[in-house]
């Protein structure tokens, strides 16, 4: 997807959260997000847990070699639940 083609489906996306309350405009926000996402690579496993309060994701590929790397990310997600961020990013990495 292009740049272009990302703005103006976002920005339709964006006109169905703008007459909402708070909590649904965030519900919907998140929902316009995934419809970016594309499909986890086939056999990655990705499962989430709180350990102290603190939001862990694990992603585990189906040939994953022994080992671990530790991904700290240092600020809040102010554009909405972590999945949104996600699939952003995933869309505009493919374009």
């Amino acid at each position: 997807m292009d740049i272009n083609a990302f703005i103006t489906r976002f920005d339709a996306g964006l006109k169905d959260i703008e007459n909402g309350s708070p909590a649904v405009a965030r519900q919907r926000y998140d929902q316009l997000c995934q419809t970016f996402a594309p499909p986890n690579p086939s056999g990655m496993t990705i499962t989430d847990e709180t350990w102290e309060s603190v939001a862990l994701r694990h992603f585990i590929p189906a040939s994953a070699e022994s080992g671990q790397v530790l991904y700290i990310h240092g600020g809040d997600l102010p554009w909405g639940l972590s999945t949104a961020i996600m699939a952003l990013q995933q869309a505009l990495q493919s374009s």
